[in-house]
């Protein structure tokens, strides 16, 4: 990795429906736009990838101390 951030990119995408109505109902929850929405969710992917490329798991803990593994495949 290098120490200077990469210039901005502007990309064209097309979206699965569940992936559109996904990205509706984050900017009505988080009255975020489509473009913060979709970096962030790009930033979350890349560190996820990175700490089970090295084996660590991903857990939810609810409110009843109970823990489930998240599996993105």
């Amino acid at each position: 990795m290098t120490d200077t951030a990469p210039e901005s990119r502007r990309f064209t995408v097309s979206l699965t429906p569940k992936s559109v109505a996904a990205l509706d109902h984050l900017m009505l929850l988080d009255g975020l736009s489509q473009t913060d929405i979709i970096n962030r969710a790009v930033q979350v992917y890349d560190f996820i990838a990175e700490h089970r490329s090295r084996g660590i798991k991903l857990l939810f803990e609810h409110p009843d101390s109970t823990t489930e593994t998240v599996h993105i495949i």
